[in-house]
């Protein structure tokens, strides 16, 4: 993507793994799942963060993986969110065709930089999850976990 992207995509790599290896347990044998969050630190060590109970609310879910960052010198942080999208006829987001379920990953870097990742995803007869090639792209930051610190 760029130079800025490149510096911290190892740390970017390292988080999608687990977060979307979640999803998929959370797909098992369900429809759907409640949004979640996830952390890498500084040591590679990743964490999750689930929605802090009530009724769902992304802005309480981003408040909770700020706190989880700060409190565990998190480099990369993630809300993973299960959807649908309709692709277009170049494989991208936009108008036509049947809609396809997807896992959402919306990361964000200590660094810089906010990507997003969108995985299809198949159901095997054994109710096991299987992802197709992830797309991603440059995203605007939605939890900000690092506004304001230098």
């Amino acid at each position: 993507m760029n130079s800025e992207f490149d510096a911290v995509q190892p740390d970017l790599d390292a988080l999608t793994g687990p977060a979307f290896k979640l999803a998929g347990d959370a797909l098992k044998g369900r429809e759907g799942f409640v949004p979640f969050g996830v952390f890498l630190d500084s040591k590679g060590v990743s964490g999750a963060v689930l929605h802090p109970g009530g009724p769902f609310d992304l802005a309480n879910l981003h408040i909770t993986l700020r706190k989880a960052a700060e409190v565990h010198g998190a480099v990369s942080v993630a809300v993973v969110e299960f959807g649908s999208i309709i692709p277009s006829s170049d494989g991208g987001a936009g108008t036509g065709g049947k809609p396809v379920e997807v896992v959402r990953l919306l990361a964000e870097h200590k660094g810089g930089g906010a990507v997003e990742v969108l995985r299809a995803f198949g159901r095997e007869s054994d109710g096991a999850v299987t992802f197709g090639e992830p797309r991603v792209t440059a995203a605007q930051p939605e939890i900000n976990a690092w506004a304001g610190k230098a």
